[in-house]
Parts: C-alpha cells; sequence; structure tokens
C-alpha cells in the first residue's frame, strides 16, 4: 500500500467545520466563556488558541510526492560503521523513517542525546551556565518584522528589551574544530523492512566566502536541482526527484557543503548514483544550456517575489546581513546579483566545490531478508 493509500481513509468522513467544533466544545463548557477556560496568556499577554485551523491563504509546496507521508529523520554520526548500523537500527525500530549522516569525526559536540549522556549533565552547572548566558543582553540583537507602526512598538521594545541587564560583554563564535572528513568516504547502513533507499552524498572542504560566491553557489545548486530532475525523474524514471543543498559559511571558519540526496529502489542505488555523478561531470565540462540558465534567473526572480511577501525571508535576510557586517537592504539585490552569474563561473563553481576526489557518501539500504516489491520510484 502506497503513502497516499494509507491517507485515502480521511476521505471517507465529511468534513468538520470550526462552527461544529465550536458548539461540541459548547456544551462541554456548559455555559462557562471560552475565552476564561480555554484561551491561555503568554507572559507579554499574546493569547494562545486551544486550536489553530488550516491558514485559509495557504498554498501548496512543492517539496515532495502529494499525498506523501512525512519522512522522521534521525541522525548518525558514529565512525564505526558496525556501532553506526546499531543506532541506525535502533533509530528505525523506534519510529525513525530516516536518516541524516553527520561525518564530524565523532566530536564531542555532535554526539547524539542517550539517556546515559543525560544523566552525566551537571544540573547545577548546566543552571549556571544558563543564568550567566541570560544575565547579559549586551551581545544580543533584536529584529521585528512585520507590517506595524514603528511607533506602536516603542513602549513594548522599551519596556521588555532596553530594560535587560547588559555586562557589556564582547562575544564571538568559537571553532571548536569540528571538521568533515577528507577524502572520499562512503557508508553503507542496513536497517528497517521498507524496499526503500536512501542516498545521500556530501561534498565539503574550504571556501572563501562573499556573497558574490554565494550567488555562484546558489546558481550551481539551482542548475543541479534542475539537471538531476531531467536525469533521474524525468530520463531513468528512478525517483520523484533529488534534493540538491549548497551553503558557504564563514562561521566558525570559511567552509562549504553541497549535499545531493534522493530515494530510490534499492536495486537502483548504484545506477542512479552514476548518473549523479555523470550530470555532476558534465557540469563541470560546462555544459550549461542557455535554457538553463533562464530557468535559474527566472526562478531566483519568482521566488524573491515571493519571499519579499514573508516575514520568515524578511528575518533570514536581515540576520544574514547583519551577521557579515552588510547593509540590510542587501536582500533587494539578490534578482540582480543572479542576473550578472554566468555559465564559467558556474562551470568553475562546480570544478571547486564538487570535488570527487572528496566527498562522502551514505546509503540507506532495507535490512538483509527484507521483502523485495515491483522496482518504482521512491520518494
Amino acid at each position: 500500500m502506497s503513502d497516499a493509500e494509507e491517507l485515502a481513509f480521511a476521505t471517507e468522513f465529511p468534513a468538520a467545520t470550526r462552527e461544529q467544533w465550536l458548539k461540541l466544545v459548547d456544551g462541554v463548557l456548559k455555559g462557562a466563556p471560552f475565552d476564561k477556560r480555554l484561551v491561555a496568556k503568554t507572559y507579554d499577554g499574546l493569547s494562545i488558541q486551544p486550536l489553530y485551523p488550516r491558514n485559509a491563504g495557504a498554498k501548496p509546496v512543492a517539496a515532495r510526492a502529494p499525498g506523501a507521508a512525512w519522512t522522521v529523520m534521525q541522525r548518525v554520526d558514529h565512525p564505526d560503521p558496525a556501532a553506526a548500523n546499531e543506532q541506525a537500527l535502533h533509530d528505525l525500530e523506534n519510529g525513525a523513517t530516516g536518516l541524516t549522516m553527520v561525518m564530524a569525526g565523532y566530536h564531542p559536540r555532535t554526539r547524539l542525546f542517550t539517556p546515559e549522556l543525560f544523566d552525566s549533565v551537571d544540573v547545577q552547572r548546566s543552571l549556571a551556565i544558563h543564568r550567566d548566558r541570560f544575565a547579559d543582553a549586551s551581545a544580543f540583537t533584536f529584529f521585528l518584522v512585520g507590517s506595524f507602526d514603528p511607533d506602536s512598538v516603542r513602549p513594548l521594545v522599551e519596556r521588555y528589551i532596553a530594560s535587560l541587564p547588559s555586562q557589556k560583554r564582547g562575544e564571538k563564535a568559537k571553532d571548536v574544530g569540528i571538521r568533515p572528513p577528507t577524502g572520499v568516504v562512503s557508508k553503507t547502513v542496513r536497517a528497517g523492512i521498507e524496499p526503500k533507499a536512501q542516498t545521500m552524498i556530501v561534498f565539503s572542504g574550504p571556501c572563501e566566502y562573499s556573497i558574490e560566491n554565494r550567488t555562484v553557489m546558489s546558481a550551481m545548486r539551482e542548475l543541479l536541482n534542475i539537471r538531476l530532475r531531467e536525469v533521474l525523474r524525468e530520463d531513468k524514471s528512478g525517483t520523484y526527484g533529488a534534493g540538491v543543498g549548497a551553503n558557504c559559511s564563514h562561521i566558525p571558519y570559511s567552509n562549504y557543503r553541497v549535499t545531493v540526496s534522493f530515494g530510490s529502489a534499492p536495486e537502483r542505488t548504484e545506477e542512479l548514483t552514476k548518473e549523479v555523478f555523470s550530470v555532476i561531470e558534465n557540469i563541470k565540462k560546462g555544459e550549461v544550456s542557455d535554457s538553463n540558465m533562464t530557468k535559474i534567473r527566472e526562478l531566483t526572480i519568482r521566488g524573491h517575489e515571493t519571499a519579499l511577501k514573508q516575514n520568515n525571508r524578511w528575518l533570514d535576510a536581515m540576520m544574514d546581513a547583519d551577521e557579515d557586517g552588510r547593509d540590510q537592504r542587501d536582500f533587494l539585490r539578490s534578482p540582480e546579483r543572479m542576473l550578472k552569474v554566468t555559465k564559467e563561473q558556474i562551470r568553475d563553481a562546480a570544478r571547486l566545490y564538487l570535488n570527487t576526489d572528496r566527498y562522502a557518501r551514505f546509503t540507506l539500504l532495507p535490512a538483509e531478508g527484507a521483502k523485495a516489491v515491483e522496482s518504482r520510484p521512491v520518494p
């Protein structure tokens, strides 16, 4: 049974309205005030409703196959394959449906929280760190985003923010030495009984950080997304689509990470992985069509138009600019920067960031003896 079929039973029940729900609630409350019994308040006076309906203006997000169930992700970061396999199996048996691999040399800061680790925590020391941290707001930066009159929020800012304690301590990010592996790393985990495979390929290394280089990397990511969708989904019918992520950061040190992930039938994992590397090599050769350059620019412009209407995107952009010391209005120039990106820059970025001498490949396959099914795309 597919994920969509598993969810189809909901269609057998009539749609419920908020008015029907309120009528039932009123019967339970027996005349008691709704607002006093069921509406809570935060410390700053904001109301918390007992039930929140779907936003009337909500729109579908093209992120996964329609009707597909959510994937519960868990992290696996043990360097020993046997221990990683045992950890993955435990997570899957306890509800996880997907795995995210983190290669950080098993640094103490990346350990999974286990009951034993929690038991080892010094509660008083943790409380002391918490109190020390929140006793000084001098290094905090507050952002207010939304449709409001500055004068209307000024009293709230003066009351709740300006009154916070300040010891004027300077702070900056500390590099604790977490680094990805060098060379080529390949790990396979066999766990779970579903006839699905998940593959993740991670490229990482040092980068020269700048907003211009980030823009070129974003263009490379869009191109890789387009080409992998064309090849893996449309040409090979091997997956619903591949996900590509790319990021260049300078905190706590200059580094980049590019990830390619896709789901497939277990028996097609090797075939589709080879196709991924084939697409990468073609981009490195400079095979960037005019039509794909147009698509990259159009996607950026449309995405930016949507982002301008979203508070969370403005917040992300403001925080990003503040972190870099850039102009807060730099967000408005995103399409302009993308229009300047050339095919040659994308080619050179692929050669630099998609280094086939330095990447990690992780494959999640069903446990030995899992029942095989007919090959088909798997989200």
